[in-house]
């Protein structure tokens, strides 16, 4: 019933706050090995684009701007193969959308944690109290895709920290009682 009506369960869990690591949704605690390096990266800047994607050219500037290879076109569209390969892994269905010549990660099937911290924070926001801020700081893993030198998430990585500060103080001030609950 839920399938008819357009459910489709959670297959893999994607961690990006501290080291970036791909599991099943179910089992979080065994990282799926990605083939290399661009692939993670990749696969971590087309989650980053989000719904509106990346065109080859974009994936290029961000990427793959210091390769010397003459056909860094075929580079990305083998990487991209890989990720749908790996994720197929976890039994997640096309995984990588291509509409009007941007490549974006379908997340029908995909979670992360990264959306969660986000909800997290927005409730925090909503709510206030200690268990709406307990909540952000445990979600919280570290600095934002922190494996890659990523200057395109440089934004997020500061955005997601101030978050986590703002957050922790408050849970502080909590406990502290200067706050109330």
């Amino acid at each position: 019933m839920m399938t008819f009506s357009g459910y489709r369960p959670k297959k893999a869990y994607i961690r990006m706050l501290g080291d970036f690591s791909v599991s099943a949704y179910d089992d979080r605690h065994s990282a799926l090995k990605l083939r290399t390096r661009k692939e993670r990266e990749l696969l971590a800047f087309l989650l980053d684009a989000g719904e509106v994607g990346a065109t080859k050219e974009q994936i290029y500037e961000a990427l793959w701007f210091d390769s010397e290879s003459n056909d860094v076109k075929k580079l990305i569209g083998v990487n991209l193969a890989q990720i749908k390969r790996d994720l197929a892994a976890l039994d997640v269905s096309d995984p990588i959308r291509n509409f009007e010549k941007r490549y974006s990660i379908c997340m029908d099937e995909i979670e992360t944690d990264v959306r969660l911290f986000q909800d997290a924070v927005l409730s925090f926001g909503e709510k206030k109290g200690s268990e709406a801020a307990k909540r952000v700081v445990s979600l919280y893993g570290g600095e934002y895709i922190s494996g890659f030198e990523a200057h395109w998430a440089a934004w997020k990585r500061i955005d997601f920290h101030d978050a986590y500060v703002r957050v922790l103080k408050a849970l502080s001030e909590y406990k502290l009682g200067t706050v109330e609950v």
